[in-house]
């Protein structure tokens, strides 16, 4: 939140640029804490009912 406030403050002359910082720096984030999630969530084993 303070990156999207910081960032356009300090770089008034490329308003719409500094909008998209945040967004670009937040992007990878996500996909990497998915991916991480992804692994740590494969190996958990879960049941399988018809397997019985």
């Amino acid at each position: 939140m303070g990156s999207q406030t910081w960032t356009p403050r300090h770089a008034s002359e490329v308003p719409e640029t500094a909008t998209a910082l945040p967004a670009r720096a937040f992007n990878p984030a996500i996909a990497l804490g998915a991916l991480l999630d992804g692994r740590v969530a494969d190996g958990f084993r879960t049941s399988d009912s018809r397997r019985n």
